[in-house]
C-alpha cells in the first residue's frame, strides 16, 4: 500500500525502510539512489556483534550524508552469542550480557531511533531467554535504563561500569573482559579530586599514542528542541589534551559532535559545551588519546549540566 495512503487511514503510521542485514552493507546505498528514503520515515538496518563498534556503527550516518539525505535511523533486529566471546560458559554469557549495554550506550551515542532485539525464546544460541528462561543477558536488557538523569556527575559513589559512566577505547576490551586497563575511578582522594574526594583517572601514558580513551554517560530527561549546557573540569598531566564531547543529540544526523578541549596543563581547566537537544538525551564523553608516555594522565570531574 502506498505511503499516503497508510498515512490516511493513521496520520501516526511511520514506514521503515525494508533494513539491511549489515550495518555496513552496500545494498543500502543502491537502496538510496533508487529512491527508498523517499517514501520510508526511518531507514532501516540490522546490527549484531562487532558492527556496533565506533568505527563501524556510524557508516549509515555517513552513506546518508554523501547523499544529501537526513532521515532517522531504525534497527529491526539485532543481538549477540556468547560465541563472540572467549571463555568458560560463565564468562562469555557475562560478555554477552555487557555486550547489550554497551548497545544500548552505543545506541544513544549514535542518536538511533529505536532498535528490536532477537531473540526472546528461541533454542539457539542467539535466544535472550530460551523457553522464556531468563538469564543473566536477558536481566541485563530487562534492568538497562537508557533514559535517566545525570546522577554520579562528582564522581563520589561507587560507578558502575554496565549502568553509569561506561569506559571506551578503540577496541572491545570493555565487553570482552569487563574493564578497560586505561580508565580507574578514584574516591577519597580530595588532595587530587577537583572537589570532595572522586573523579575520573585516564592513565593515557599507559595506551599507545593517539589510542582513543573515554568514559561516557547517557544523559536523559533533557528538553527537547532546547539548548543545554554541559561542563566539566579537567586536568592534564603529560603531554596530551583532553576533550569534553556531547554525541547523539541530533537523531538526522548521529555522527554529530560538539567538544571543547582543553588547553592548559597540570592545573584544574574548566570546559563547557552549548548542545541543541533533538530528543531528550545526549551521552556526554569525557576524553583524551594515548601517549605512550608512562606518567601520563588526565583526571576529570564535576560534570554539570544547565
Amino acid at each position: 500500500m502506498p505511503t499516503k495512503q497508510l498515512t490516511e487511514i493513521d496520520p501516526n503510521i511511520k514506514i521503515e525502510s525494508p533494513p539491511v542485514m549489515g550495518i555496513e552493507s552496500g545494498l543500502l546505498d543502491e537502496m538510496l539512489d533508487a529512491g527508498i528514503a523517499e517514501v520510508s520515515d526511518y531507514i532501516g538496518l540490522h546490527a549484531y556483534g562487532g558492527q556496533i563498534s565506533e568505527n563501524r556503527f556510524g557508516h549509515p550516518w555517513r552513506v546518508l550524508e554523501s547523499r544529501g539525505i537526513r532521515k532517522p535511523l531504525a534497527i529491526s533486529e539485532s543481538g549477540s552469542i556468547n560465541e563472540y566471546c572467549n571463555g568458560s560458559q560463565y564468562e562469555t554469557e557475562d560478555c554477552r550480557r555487557r555486550w547489550f549495554a554497551y548497545f544500548g550506550q552505543q545506541l544513544k551515542r549514535f542518536g538511533y531511533d529505536h532498535a528490536l532485539l532477537f531473540d526472546l525464546d528461541g533454542h539457539d544460541s542467539w535466544a535472550v531467554a530460551p523457553d522464556f528462561n531468563p538469564t543473566k543477558t536477558y536481566q541485563q536488557i530487562k534492568d538497562l535504563s537508557l533514559n535517566e538523569a545525570l546522577s554520579n556527575a562528582d564522581f563520589e559513589s561507587d560507578n558502575n561500569v554496565e549502568t553509569g559512566w561506561t569506559p571506551f577505547d578503540s577496541n572491545d576490551v570493555w565487553i570482552l573482559e569487563g574493564a578497560s586497563p586505561y580508565v580507574s575511578f578514584v574516591r577519597n582522594d580530595n588532595s587530587g579530586a577537583h572537589g570532595g574526594g572522586g573523579y575520573v583517572k585516564l592513565n593515557n601514558g599507559d595506551a599507545s599514542p593517539d589510542t582513543p580513551v573515554s568514559v561516557r554517560r547517557i544523559v536523559g530527561q533533557l528538553p527537547k528542541g532546547q539548548k543545554v549546557k554541559i561542563g566539566a573540569w579537567v586536568y592534564v598531566n603529560g603531554k596530551a589534551s583532553a576533550t569534553l564531547k556531547a554525541l547523539g543529540y541530533d537523531y538526522r544526523n548521529g555522527d554529530a559532535e560538539i567538544s571543547a578541549t582543553s588547553t592548559k596543563k597540570n592545573g584544574w581547566e574548566y570546559l563547557e559545551i552549548e548542545v541543541p537537544i533533538s530528543r531528550y538525551w545526549t551521552v556526554i564523553e569525557l576524553g583524551t588519546s594515548g601517549t605512550g608516555n608512562s606518567g601520563d594522565y588526565v583526571k576529570w570531574d564535576d560534570v554539570s549540566i544547565d
